[in-house]
């Protein structure tokens, strides 16, 4: 029989509130909204986010560029700390201790460090002169992509370029090439060892080993308008209106089309990136929704996870320690930022256990039969599921009204595997991993 190796919860110092509902067949738990943040003003918008160790870097064109204190949405919400640019900021990137702040105009590149999250400290910036086309365009919402040495910028319009800026000098940037002609640039992503590929009507490869002088290589996908793209390892994915399409570019010059699908909904942003199993995830932002696939295989994606109700036009999409970041360009005093999280990631917590003010208390320990054991301290409704790391449900099971003290849930035999418990009780939800291995 399975027994349970891993941290179970203790739930404590909670108090009944609102109405209990028990889960339903229907919800769909695999992604859920933990927090929203808004400015409170409808003419300013979310347009880039970034973040660093549970502090949020939100560029909002003339609204300027907010740190916000996200450490503990879940429990605290997200408050402002600071608002460190006034005009014209439109894109924020984040790669180990520095952040990338992208503006329109002269000094349209600084560069912060990060080291202290809560207080960035500029260390360098650099000016280039726009093509007056883009300044007759509005807002557009700048876009970044790093190789080791070298920061690639566009800023997704119809007359845009990608600039090439070499920060191996983080503190001394300096704009060494740049590559575009209308229809424009509207992202782009790096690859090693050296090649760019640019989504506009069509997708084309640049050669940028020498950054002063980016070459073209070869072309692809002409005739479509192509907006958000990304790279990892060796799949590239593209999306078109409410497509995304996929290619192997284990030979980065000669990319093989693996295939696509249309979506529900117009896509506006992706993210790509490695989980600690070792399978490739693909975030995909879109009108009023934003779901999570699969994409190991890049010829067979497979949807892990969907949300609703989300932004109009998210902007763009940050992951990092467990947390999903999506700002958003709507405004109309609707959220500038949703944080969101997968139930198939762990979430890390910036500060040490100890260091957090927090209703649970985990427990380490190993149950002869397999048993959840918790407290309350008030009378409450208990609700708990089970899933699959792929977001199947596995189990669930409505407990009712418990009184105050602790209590044992014998749970059901269960295939060995990691398992996510999420557990409600009346309007507060848990969660944590559970391991179950055959003795």
């Amino acid at each position: 029989m399975p027994v349970i190796l891993l941290a179970l919860l203790a739930l404590s110092g909670q108090s009944p509130k609102g109405a209990y509902l028990p889960f339903s067949s229907r919800e769909t738990l695999n992604v859920e909204l933990i927090a929203t943040w808004s400015d409170g003003d409808s003419l300013t918008t979310g347009l880039s986010v970034a973040e660093r160790e549970g502090y949020v870097y939100l560029a909002m064109g003339d609204g300027g560029l907010w740190i916000l204190d996200a450490r503990w949405p879940e429990d605290s919400g997200i408050s402002e700390v600071a608002l460190i640019e006034t005009l014209g900021c439109y894109g924020a990137y984040v790669r180990d201790t520095f952040l990338y702040v992208g503006f329109v105009g002269y000094n349209w590149l600084k560069i912060y460090s990060v080291s202290n999250p809560s207080s960035p400290v500029l260390v360098g910036s650099t000016g280039v002169k726009l093509n007056p086309e883009l300044e007759k365009q509005g807002t557009r919402v700048v876009y970044f992509s790093l190789s080791d040495s070298l920061l690639f910028y566009t800023l997704g319009g119809d007359y845009a370029q990608v600039f090439i800026f070499d920060i191996s000098d983080p503190t001394n940037p300096s704009k060494v090439g740049s590559w575009g002609n209308p229809p424009g640039i509207r992202q782009v992503a790096f690859t090693p060892p050296c090649y760019l590929y640019c989504a506009s009507a069509g997708i084309y490869i640049l050669d940028v080993s020498d950054p002063a002088n980016p070459v073209c290589v070869d072309s692809f996908g002409l005739g479509i308008t192509w907006e958000a793209i990304e790279t990892e390892g060796d799949l590239l994915v593209a999306t078109s209106m409410n497509s995304t399409w996929n290619w192997d570019i284990s030979d980065p010059v000669n990319p093989m089309f693996l295939g696509g699908g249309a979506l529900n909904e117009w896509v506006h942003d992706i993210l790509m990136r490695r989980n600690g199993a070792g399978s490739r995830l693909l975030y995909v932002a879109g009108d009023d929704y934003f779901e999570i696939f699969d994409v190991t295989d890049g010829s067979y994606p497979v949807s892990l996870g969907k949300i609703t109700k989300l932004p109009n036009a998210p902007t763009t999409i940050y992951w990092d320690r467990g947390y999903i970041y999506i700002s958003d360009y709507t405004g109309e005093s609707i959220p500038d930022l949703y944080i969101l999280h997968y139930l198939g990631d762990t979430i890390i917590p910036p500060d040490t256990q100890e260091d957090r003010n927090h209703y649970l208390e985990w427990i380490r320990t190993v149950y002869g039969p397999p048993g959840l054991r918790f407290s309350l301290e008030y009378p409450a409704y208990v609700s708990f599921s089970l899933f699959g790391t792929s977001g199947s449900k596995a189990y669930q099971e409505d407990l009712g009204l418990l009184g105050p003290g602790p209590h044992t849930i014998t749970l059901p035999r269960m295939r060995a595997g990691v398992y996510v418990l999420y557990m409600k009780t009346n309007e507060e939800s848990f969660k944590t991993k559970l391991v179950f291995t055959r003795p």
